[in-house]
């Protein structure tokens, strides 16, 4: 009796954090499980470390001994290393500084029981990666080009990236700026499959000279993001998204909520609550802050939210705004990559241009005062967030992987 084969996917993480990646890796797999083997690869790295490294301007020449962050010390050895050959008298260092930690992803949600996880040291090598059919690496990074030195067993490469560089070039983080302009720079010497989130991601890689043989949009799960019951309430919650991460556009969204305090500062039907990371700054900006929160958690409290907003600067294909037009917010946002592709503004969504606080401010208003252009929008949002599933996310990602000769064509 033969026994069919099923196909071994090693999803690889760049970082072990709660993030967008994260959820890809979770929800894919999730799907895939049934008529493939799933292995999650992930790398030994503080989540909370990373997160501190991001608001980091100053990294770049650091000494190892002197870092006060995990992934600055992973960092600061890297370029030693890389430049000066020394992985192998660094291997003892990266394994006193690193413990062991579970994968971050398993606060999103539920995984199935027959996934996989393969927590590795630093970078993928023969060593520390099981054999696979191939391997889909999310993110390009420092460590893409140690991917395509895996012995062919550990499998076939192809790669994902989630990001505007035009956009990268723009940012007033000299940090955000170089990190990502290296990962480009890498992943443009590398002969590998890449496929994009967003068309304008694609159309810019294209245009700087790197491949792209697909588009894969991430989706949304209909049954953790359900809408939002009618409220009676006459107060409206206005809700910001925070994160310290330069490109998410934290203090842009912040200075539209003071304009909104003051305009609204003699009624009391509007409240103000942050979800996230709000920086001690703008704390006292907000009636409430919840802070980061995932599963249900989350979920529930997108549904408290009447009017999302969303002030990110540059992006692959962020979901939270999905998120929240599933949960029957109406949604304020930049016009961005994957935004641009289903906002359409006084239709399904209020949008306005990076950094542009009036329009972002009126934007807002406008929504705080028409409860009937509130209702309109919240519905238009929730007819354009069903059509991002997770279900067509992954036929998109398989038949970028047939076509490209790494699955079988049945």
């Amino acid at each position: 009796m033969n026994i069919m084969h099923k196909p071994t996917i090693n999803f690889i993480l760049p970082a072990n954090i709660v993030d967008s990646l994260s959820r890809i890796a979770l929800e894919w797999s999730n799907l895939m499980i049934e008529d493939h083997t799933i292995i999650i690869s992930y790398p030994l790295v503080d989540h909370i470390d990373f997160i501190k490294f991001q608001s980091k301007e100053k990294f770049r020449g650091i000494k190892p001994h002197l870092a006060r962050s995990t992934i600055q010390k992973l960092w600061a050895c890297y370029k030693i290393a890389t430049s000066k050959g020394k992985f192998a008298t660094l291997k003892a260092f990266f394994e006193l500084l690193i413990g062991t930690y579970k994968w971050q992803g398993l606060r999103i949600g539920n995984v199935h029981s027959s996934i996989r996880f393969n927590p590795f040291l630093c970078y993928p090598n023969n060593s520390n990666m099981p054999e696979a059919d191939y391997i889909g690496f999310l993110a390009g990074n420092y460590l893409t080009p140690r991917l395509t030195k895996l012995d062919k067993s550990k499998g076939k490469v192809i790669a994902s990236i989630h990001l505007n560089y035009d956009s990268v070039e723009k940012d007033p983080s000299p940090l955000m700026k170089e990190w990502f302009t290296q990962e480009f720079n890498i992943l443009k010497t590398c002969n590998v499959p890449v496929f994009a989130e967003s068309r304008r991601n694609m159309q810019v890689a294209e245009r700087k000279g790197l491949k792209i043989v697909g588009l894969v949009p991430p989706g949304i799960n209909f049954e953790e993001f359900k809408k939002r019951q009618t409220s009676s309430n006459a107060i409206i919650n206005v809700m910001l998204f925070c994160t310290p991460k330069p490109q998410k556009g934290l203090r842009f969204g912040c200075e539209a909520i003071q304009s909104l305090r003051r305009k609204y500062s003699s009624r009391n039907t509007v409240k103000f609550i942050s979800i996230g990371n709000v920086t001690e700054e703008f704390r006292g900006l907000f009636d409430e802050n919840i802070g980061f929160c995932y599963g249900d958690d989350y979920s529930r409290a997108l549904r408290r939210a009447d009017i999302f907003v969303w002030p990110e600067i540059y992006s692959g294909f962020a979901t939270p705004p999905l998120q929240a037009m599933a949960s029957g917010s109406a949604l304020c946002t930049t016009a961005i990559d994957g935004t641009e592709e289903y906002c359409i503004h006084m239709q399904n969504s209020m949008t306005c241009e990076p950094y542009d606080v009036d329009t972002m401010v009126n934007n807002i208003s406008t929504l705080i005062d028409n409860r009937q252009l509130r209702s309109f929008v919240a519905s238009g949002g929730l007819e354009v967030a069903r059509r991002y599933t997770w279900p067509e996310s992954v036929r998109r990602l398989k038949e970028i992987m047939r076509r490209e000769s790494l699955v079988d064509s049945a």
